[in-house]
């Protein structure tokens, strides 16, 4: 059941947002950036609950207490593992709109739908080749560079990418 604005005496006085217990006013003001307490000593992040900084240190610290139970792959994060899980059940929760394309991760999904909108958010600063994926712009670049550490075996040529 929910309850009416009038039964929430308990408000933030940075958002307006109103609470029905001062428990949950208490929880929300720590989600305002100015009131982050637990602060890693490794980089600038800082986090409104503790739990949330002991999950952050295990990106520097290497801890992975989430396993799988049929790869026995490790995870820092347990939702790292739920995701990827989907490898192994098949299961793909993003849809596109416009074709049967599914996709087990989010970001799949994002990149796939630009080839039916055209984007192309990666530009290069040099000549201004647009690129769809990240990695294809950082492999351009090397073609500005002069770089060439790549050679092929059977004659010696050498080559920026080694797609060759």
């Amino acid at each position: 059941m929910r309850s009416h604005p009038e039964d929430k005496p308990y408000s933030c006085h940075l958002c307006q947002a109103k609470f029905t217990q001062r428990q949950h006013l208490t929880s929300h003001m720590k989600t305002h950036p100015r009131d982050k307490p637990y602060s890693c000593d490794f980089c600038q992040a800082s986090f409104s609950q503790k739990g949330n900084l002991i999950s952050h240190m295990r990106l520097h610290n290497g801890s992975k207490p989430y396993s799988c139970n049929r790869c026995y792959a490790k995870f820092a994060r347990k939702r790292y593992l739920l995701v990827h899980m989907r490898s192994h059940t098949g299961e793909k929760p993003f849809s596109c709109d416009i074709c049967p394309y599914k996709s087990a991760y989010q970001y799949r999904l994002v990149t796939h739908k630009r080839t039916h909108t055209g984007e192309k958010p990666y530009t290069c600063d040099v000549c201004h080749s647009e690129f769809t994926l990240r990695h294809n712009l950082t492999n351009h670049m090397k073609t500005h560079t002069g770089v060439k550490p790549f050679s092929c075996s059977y004659c010696n040529m050498k080559f920026a990418l080694n797609r060759y």
